[in-house]
Order: structure tokens, then sequence, then C-alpha cells
């Protein structure tokens, strides 16, 4: 079950039984107000689980392979290494590995804003 300290406005999460993916408009005790592509509703935090992170889900930001298994954008480098991903600001010429590594959509899109100060947004592909 997701939890609330865990979103933020705009993370993307999917619905507990598959059927969609639902974008966070607003976070409450509860639940969330969300919204797919054909409506926006409230609904408790128990109906979703996170997207597990894949390299589909990097190329739909925008990521783009590299050598080898490193896909970048924006200043920020993710090496695949095996189910682990090692993230990189490329700004600063320097490497981290992540004590606790994302393991869904919405950890990779709020580490993305933590570090580059901008919203990780999928692109037309």
């Amino acid at each position: 079950m997701i939890k609330p300290n865990e979103l933020r406005i705009g993370n993307l999460l999917m619905y507990s039984d598959n059927s969609g993916i639902w974008k966070v408009s607003g976070i409450h005790e509860f639940g969330i107000d969300c919204f797919d592509d054909i409506e926006e509703t409230y609904m408790e935090y128990e109906n979703f689980e996170g997207i597990p992170l894949t390299e589909e889900w990097l190329v739909k930001f925008g990521f783009i392979k590299d050598l080898g298994l490193t896909y970048g954008l924006d200043k920020l480098n993710i090496s695949l290494t095996g189910v682990q991903y090692d993230f990189g600001r490329t700004y600063f010429n320097s490497w981290c590995i992540l004590e606790r590594q994302p393991e869904f959509v919405h950890q990779l899109q709020n580490l993305y804003f933590a570090l580059i100060g901008k919203e990780l947004q999928q692109t037309n592909n």
C-alpha cells in the first residue's frame, strides 16, 4: 500500500488491480485526488500500488540509452546493474550509489525532483 509521505502531486501510481495508471493531483490523510485519461476522482491509498521501475519506464521518461546499460537524461545518469539502479549527476561529474534504490516510478519521480529541481515528465514515445 502507498503511504502519504511517499507521494508528491504529479506522481504516477497503478490501480491495485492493474487496470490503469493514475496521476496524483491532491494528497489527503486517507487518500488521494487522482486522474487518469478519463476522469478525476478521490480514492483511498489502499487502492494503489507503485508502478515497478523498468527499462521501459526510463524510455517513457526520455532517458536515452548510452553505452552498455547506462541511461541519461538532463544531468542524471542511471546504470542498470541487475535489478538495481545507480544514479549519478553528470553535472557535478560525480556518482552516488544509493543505499535504498528506487523500485517504483513515483520514487524515481521524487528522486529526480530532489536532485534536478524539475518534474520528471513522460515524453511522447
